[in-house]
């Protein structure tokens, strides 16, 4: 709904032009005339008037509220914002004398080599040095060595850290010298935006109808925070025919690594059975990455730092792929666009290669497949 609005200046000069236009003579519409001042002060009535209004709809509508009166909205139809979310990964824990045997308990507590960030142990009853009876990872003697899945305490995108970040025991644990992550700890996420919210929300009132391709979306992408999904009909995951069988494809919106863990699929399997129509086959997917590489090459103003406008175009050319959803294209008048914008400093663009496909053609969608950057070249 569009909501016209009038400004001050604007009521007082169409109600003095309503005035004058029924009036048989002019009318004296002087600073400091009485119909000035009754104008004036009927005019500023309406602007508060038109102020309530526009408090009401920020507060009653799912498409102008926002923070908790979003929530409250939503809340009235059974729908919650999805909260925060932690970082997971593996840490190694190291000693220099292996002679004793060392318990890793539950809940041991690491930090980043800055101590800006904490993260405990969490059990994993799969790893086979984990023991139920200790709450905890043995690490037997004459073994220097023991990787454990790890959890940020702190929920939030700010969790994401790379690799060889963590470096400091926070809990005493005997007979264990160092601490620290080969890989990445990542997964982490803050709590949904109130786009996002608003995007859900649509999609929960059309699953309310299950059977549908809104409901069997909105089930996935309900699980948690962060999932995408798409629905292709009749056909398998290869492409092939397949009559009465809907593929589902999942992936997450991480930058680095959206397929999603074999847990998450299968809790999405789960879903989907429950709001797929009766005699309906179905099966959920990790998605498919497409890696992009892209040779792009800028002319430039003279004045300007060139070595750091090809970094920020590199950046910006890398960020936007990294951010396109599951199934999106990739427009090569998108990145070129995006180039000319970074800075004033580039004057003209030139694509050389963009794999796979070539200078001239676009990356088609695939809703099977999400792309991500791999080689960018700027030059």
């Amino acid at each position: 709904m569009q909501f016209n609005t009038r400004n001050f200046s604007e009521l007082v000069q169409r109600q003095a032009a309503a005035i004058q236009g029924r009036a048989r003579q002019l009318l004296d519409f002087s600073i400091g005339s009485v119909l000035r001042a009754i104008v004036e002060s009927n005019a500023g009535i309406a602007l508060w008037l038109q102020s309530e209004a526009l408090r009401v709809l920020l507060t009653t509508r799912a498409a102008t509220s926002s923070g908790a009166d979003l929530d409250s909205f939503v809340g009235d139809y059974g729908l919650s914002r999805l909260g925060a979310q932690s970082s997971i990964g593996t840490v190694t824990f190291s000693r220099y004398t292996p002679s004793a045997q060392a318990i890793i308990p539950v809940g041991a507590l690491v930090k980043t080599l800055d101590g800006a960030l904490t993260f405990q142990v969490v059990a994993d009853s799969s790893n086979s040095a984990f023991n139920s009876g200790f709450n905890g990872y043995v690490l037997g003697a004459g073994i220097a060595s023991l990787s454990v899945p790890v959890e940020a305490l702190n929920p939030g995108a700010a969790s994401n850290i790379a690799a060889n970040f963590i470096g400091l025991i926070a809990s005493s644990i005997p007979y264990v010298d160092t601490v620290t992550n080969a890989g990445a700890i990542s997964g982490g996420g803050d709590a949904e935006s109130d786009d996002s919210l608003r995007a859900r929300f649509v999609n929960y009132i059309l699953s309310l109808s299950r059977g549908t391709v809104a409901a069997i979306i909105f089930a996935v992408t309900n699980l948690r925070l962060g999932l995408q999904a798409t629905v292709v009909e009749n056909e398998n995951f290869d492409g092939t025919p397949n009559p009465g069988f809907l593929c589902v494809t999942v992936s997450t919106s991480d930058a680095t690594n959206p397929v999603p863990p074999d847990a998450v699929l299968a809790q999405a399997m789960k879903e989907v059975d429950a709001y797929r129509a009766g005699g309906i086959w179905a099966g959920c997917f990790a998605c498919k990455v497409q890696p992009i590489n892209v040779q792009m090459q800028l002319t430039m103003a003279p004045g300007y730092d060139q070595q750091k406008l090809v970094g920020d175009v590199g950046q910006t050319i890398r960020g936007y792929i990294n951010t396109l959803p599951l199934g999106a294209p990739l427009y090569q008048s998108k990145l070129t666009q995006l180039a000319l914008s970074t800075s004033p400093g580039v004057l003209a663009v030139i694509l050389l290669q963009i794999t796979p496909g070539n200078p001239g053609t676009d990356v088609p969608a695939d809703p099977r497949t999400i792309l991500r950057a791999n080689i960018i070249e700027v030059s």
